[in-house]
């Protein structure tokens, strides 16, 4: 399988895992609307980039049990886990340097900077204007 084959099917299985939990996880038939068209569309372009890509990646196969994508898998469950514990915004405080380093960053001050700025990004937009509270 290659690096596109991989990344379009694990694309459309979470987009459709999330269409099917959305009823359960919203208030209303109506506040569920959006999500699932927004599941539905990721759902087929994930169906698109495994089957297009089939063709032109040839040279470029990559193994399911990849160590990066092992260590990108601990890393979003550990993420998950500390989202229920400890709350978002530390979570996300907390895991933004991991994947900034898992991905080849090595400057201390960049990762500082790029965590804190996107952590704070997320609270403005998500608390303070759109007057919503995350976990």
């Amino acid at each position: 399988m290659t690096q596109h084959q991989i990344s379009g099917s694990v694309l459309a299985v979470l987009a459709l895992t999330a269409f099917i939990i959305t009823p359960y996880q919203v208030f209303s038939s109506e506040s569920g609307v959006y999500p699932r068209t927004i599941s539905a569309c990721l759902f087929v372009l994930g169906i698109l980039v495994a089957v297009i890509s089939k063709e032109q990646d040839k040279k470029s196969a990559v193994s399911l049990f990849d160590p990066l994508l092992l260590i990108c898998l601990v890393l979003v469950l550990v993420t998950i886990v500390c989202i229920r514990t400890i709350g978002f915004y530390p979570a996300i405080a907390l895991s933004l340097p991991f994947c900034l380093i898992l991905f080849g960053e090595r400057s201390a001050i960049k990762i500082t900077l790029f965590s804190l700025a996107v952590t704070g990004i997320i609270f403005v937009v998500i608390d303070l204007i759109l007057g919503s509270r995350l976990p």
